[in-house]
């Protein structure tokens, strides 16, 4: 009889040994992931990309030695600095990129902040104003 209990004892060991074994190959399987390089031929501005956010719309924020970039996941919309326009960019060297209150964009340049206006497509470079909005 407990020749027999030991006959059984190790097979249902072995069948939970197998059991385990099978599971965790199945958890330890590598997920497969898509990546895409963007560069200066996606139409990204610069290669040196100095800070990345998200915002809650999806969209990816870059900033370069040489613009703001949005990436929507298809193609990057640049922003740079225009002497002749107020709403632009201060610096076109950006330092980093943040998310503020109510999906506004904080963007920190070489020359200071600048706030992009997301509905308006537009930057203000005082930022005493936008806090106060």
């Amino acid at each position: 009889m407990a020749a027999v209990e030991n006959i059984m004892v190790n097979r249902f060991i072995f069948l939970l040994l197998v059991i385990c074994a099978s599971a965790t190959s199945v958890l330890a399987q590598p997920e497969e992931y898509q990546f895409s390089r963007i560069d200066i031929d996606n139409g990204l501005s610069h290669n040196q990309v100095n800070s990345i956010s998200k915002d809650r719309k999806g969209f990816i924020w870059f900033g370069c030695m040489s613009g703001l970039n949005r990436y929507d996941g298809y193609k990057c919309k640049v922003f740079k600095h225009d002497s002749r326009d107020s709403t632009s960019l201060i610096d076109d060297y950006i330092v980093r990129v943040m998310e503020g209150p109510e999906g506004f964009i904080w963007v920190e340049t070489g020359n200071g902040f600048n706030v992009f206006d997301p509905y308006t497509e537009t930057f203000e470079r005082n930022i005493l104003r936008s806090l106060k909005k």
